[in-house]
Order: structure tokens, then C-alpha cells, then sequence
């Protein structure tokens, strides 16, 4: 579950969580507006909110498909550089 649909889902404030976590109000809110965290900020939320919200889901969000394509073009490319 992510984060914005945890605190949606159960109607806990933010400054709830924060307070649960010990995690900064602030951050909180820049993480819902997208923003990358620290991974030991993933894991305080994620242990406040028991487990409904995975460290994984947390920081997944940061990780773009670019990251995950890039070994695939970097093959792409030097495969077309070997045919010229």
C-alpha cells in the first residue's frame, strides 16, 4: 500500500504519523508530493504504520523506469554501434 492511500484509508493525520515515526511533518508531506526520503526515514514510517505501508513501497516510488532500462539501452545502443 503507499502512503498516501494508508493515511487515505485510515483517516490518520499527518501529524500523527510524523509523531508515530518520529519523522518530521515536513518530510512527511514531501514524500506525498514526491520527493525522495532517506531509506532510515522509509523504514520509521514503515514500521509506524505496522507494516501497511513496505519500506519497498515507499521508496519505489523515487525508482523511475529509466533506472531500470538503462542496461537495456545501453545493450540497444552499443548492439547498433557493432553493426556499423
Amino acid at each position: 500500500m503507499r502512503l498516501k492511500e494508508f493515511i487515505e484509508e485510515t483517516g490518520i493525520p499527518q501529524a500523527e504519523l510524523a509523531r508515530r515515526s518520529g519523522v518530521n511533518q515536513g518530510t512527511i508531506i514531501k514524500i506525498l508530493a514526491g520527493q525522495a526520503c532517506r531509506v532510515s526515514t522509509a523504514e520509521k514510517i514503515s514500521k509506524a504504520t505496522r507494516g501497511m505501508v513496505s519500506f519497498y513501497d515507499i521508496i519505489s516510488q523515487f525508482i523511475s523506469d529509466d533506472h531500470h532500462d538503462a542496461p537495456k539501452k545501453q545493450k540497444k545502443e552499443k548492439k547498433a554501434g557493432d553493426a556499423k
